[in-house]
């Protein structure tokens, strides 16, 4: 497919459940929409890539969630919990029937606590890289280490992170534009989202869930959180790719995205 056939993404908010106005991108038609929620401190361009190629065959919506990209800020309880009533409120105002939701990182946790409140309404969740940290189970010294590198330096910390989590060979051009991304979010409402994330325990999500769970993994998944769950997902790897899979090789990503989506 050339670029000038992707599908002409349709621009409209969404009110949350709180009054904050969610961005959110509309593009295609065809059965089982998809929703792609994207990472902390990120934008819903980490899945443009996705929402154009799949828009051939699909629905595709992709999100900001409060707070993030061109969505408004202004919450004063930054959890995964109101993170996923942004989804919630995105797939019932677009009356979304029977979506698949897929979440990059901490979109994936968001994903996760979504189907909980969307209950039946979904056909699975696709979690990308999203266990890259054993979440639930860092002691206070260490949520404490983790959320001060933040305080006290935002964007060096945001650039030591990236640097950590991608390949040696990523495009440094690449790099840089997530960098920039993500480096742009306010601290004080990343902070909390992230502690938020650090104590979340998706072990009762799992025991409840009946939809089907599905993963698409890098290197660097976290092999703990692995065999705690893995009796909860299947899961496929990508063996050279680091944390941003979906934009390192967004062609392989793509394949493993379909070959999930065709089971579901």
């Amino acid at each position: 497919m050339n670029k000038e056939e992707f599908a002409t993404p349709n621009l409209q908010t969404v009110q949350s459940f709180d009054g904050i106005a969610l961005s959110c991108e509309i593009r295609g038609t065809g059965n089982k929409p998809l929703v792609f929620v994207h990472g902390w401190t990120c934008n819903r361009d980490f899945f443009t890539p996705q929402a154009e190629y799949f828009s051939n065959a699909h629905q595709v919506v992709s999100l900001d969630l409060a707070g993030h990209g061109q969505s408004e800020g202004g919450r004063s309880d930054w959890t995964l919990q109101n993170f996923a009533r942004d989804v919630e409120a995105v797939v019932e105002s677009l009356a979304l029937e029977a979506p698949v939701l897929i979440g990059h990182s901490m979109g994936g946790a968001v994903c996760l606590e979504a189907a909980r409140l969307l209950d039946k309404n979904i056909s699975g969740v696709i979690l990308a890289d999203t266990f890259a940290f054993d979440y639930g189970h860092f002691d206070e010294s260490q949520i404490k280490q983790f959320l001060d590198s933040f305080r006290n330096d935002f964007e060096g910390s945001i650039k030591g992170l990236i640097e950590q989590t991608t390949p040696e060979g990523t495009d440094p051009a690449l790099r840089e534009k997530m960098i920039s991304a993500m480096s742009s979010a306010s601290p004080s409402m990343a902070v909390p989202a992230f502690e938020s994330l650090l104590r979340w325990d998706a072990l009762p999500l799992f025991e409840i869930l009946n939809a089907p769970i599905r993963c698409i993994n890098g290197s660097l998944i976290n092999k703990e959180a692995c065999q705690r769950y893995a009796s909860y997902w299947q899961d496929v790897l990508m063996p050279e790719a680091g944390h941003f899979l979906q934009l390192e090789d967004p062609d392989g990503f793509n394949r493993n995205l379909s070959d999930i989506l065709s089971t579901l």
